[in-house]
């Protein structure tokens, strides 16, 4: 008898372990796939995340870098608004100011000579080009139009001329332009030199190209 009955535990025993065995695997099962769609679920965030953060974002930072790649500098924020009176030369004209500012103390006309540029003589010491390069600034802006001034570190010369950086009312980077076109040479006097590295190169360009004076003198 009682070796029957533990004959019969046996099996028994073996089915309950059976059966808790194949609850155990199912329910493990069950976690496994659980866990690979949560593991499946957190890479797919990741790739996403990464995809983000290398794709093209426009930012503020992303301007400053393709300014500094483009080279040409966009208006100042702080440039102060002037109208032009009357272009005497390539890089010599009259302005005045609605209002007095820490730029220009007066509304009278002030003479202004731009900034990092040189263009050929008008009058009895005419050179070569001299005419057109006048008639370029005056094609820029034009008697009567508004241009956006900046100065650099020594604001006039000892002539007292006002010493400017010019943008147009559209945006132009008017020293530049000139200098691009072959109307202006590039010229640095220190300390005002803050755009003169681009300067230099737009005339590099210039005369490799033939422009302006370059292939006219």
């Amino acid at each position: 008898m009682g070796r029957r009955q533990g004959r019969s535990r046996v099996p028994i025993g073996v089915l309950v372990l059976g059966v808790l065995g194949f609850a155990w695997v199912q329910q493990s099962g069950f976690l496994a796939t659980e866990f690979e769609s949560l593991l499946s679920s957190v890479s797919q965030g990741s790739g996403q995340s990464t995809g983000e953060s290398t794709g093209p974002v426009a930012t503020v930072a992303d301007g400053a870098v393709e300014a500094a790649v483009g080279g040409i500098p966009a208006r100042p924020s702080g440039a102060v608004p002037m109208t032009v009176e009357h272009v005497h030369d390539g890089d010599t004209l009259f302005l005045r100011t609605d209002q007095p500012n820490a730029l220009v103390a007066t509304t009278d006309a002030v003479k202004v000579r731009l900034l990092g540029i040189d263009t050929p003589e008008v009058g009895d010491s005419a050179e070569c080009f001299g005419d057109q390069a006048t008639e370029q600034l005056r094609a820029l802006l034009p008697d009567g139009s508004r241009t956006w001034v900046t100065a650099d570190q020594d604001p006039t010369d000892r002539y007292g001329r006002s010493l400017f950086y010019l943008w147009t009312e559209d945006g132009r980077f008017v020293n530049y332009e000139l200098v691009a076109g072959g109307a202006a040479e590039s010229l640095m006097i220190p300390p005002n030199d803050a755009h003169y590295p681009l300067l230099r190169t737009a005339e590099d360009a210039a005369t490799t190209a033939g422009a302006g004076q370059w292939g006219a003198c």
